[in-house]
């Protein structure tokens, strides 16, 4: 089972809003939506 580093439960044990929170895909997708849509440059 997998335990993140500084937590105490697995990722089967937390909520999917907390997982979606840490997860590197949801991070690089809302970089990827920042960028595309809130201002990335173009107009």
């Amino acid at each position: 089972m997998f335990v993140p580093d500084g937590h105490d439960r697995t990722f089967g044990e937390v909520d999917s809003d907390w997982k979606h929170s840490v997860s590197h895909r949801a991070i690089a997708f809302r970089m990827l939506v920042e960028r595309c849509f809130d201002g990335g440059g173009h107009d």
